[in-house]
């Protein structure tokens, strides 16, 4: 979970998120807990809706913004195994990013042209969100 496609957008950033390091878990139990939390947060996302209005994100974004930060925390604490440290961390930067998206739209309440630019400069992180997440193997996370 960004542009007028800003809902599906969402979904890819929104799974998005982390810290980097070593731990006891494999790539395999890794990637199988990193999918767990972005299906999670993309069934999550599905039940809200999408907004039929531009005028309508600022309410969306304040029924996504708690969801997100739930499952972004949860992937934050993860710790994948070196190989998958640099791309985890990524996909967190982006991760972060959703959530200042999300309290920017809902600052932007009624103002249509502000509401605007947040969802466009979304839409390019969107499409990076996807990239990292496609290339990390967290198939969840690219939907």
């Amino acid at each position: 979970m960004r542009a007028i496609r800003f809902v599906p957008v969402l979904g890819a950033v929104a799974a998005i998120a982390g810290c980097g390091g070593s731990s006891g878990l494999s790539h395999d139990e890794y990637l199988k807990q990193a999918n767990a939390l972005c299906a999670d947060y993309n069934t999550r996302l599905a039940a809200l809706g999408s907004p039929k209005a531009v005028t309508q994100f600022p309410a969306f974004a304040t029924k996504l913004l708690p969801i997100a930060q739930d499952d972004i925390g949860k992937f934050k604490a993860l710790k994948p195994p070196k190989p998958d440290a640099a791309a985890h961390d990524a996909y967190g930067k982006q991760g972060d990013k959703l959530i200042a998206a999300l309290k920017d739209l809902i600052a932007a309440g009624k103002d249509v042209p502000a509401i605007e630019r947040v969802i466009a400069r979304e839409s390019g992180e969107s499409a990076r969100s996807r990239q990292i997440a496609t290339q990390a193997g967290l198939t969840e996370c690219a939907k």
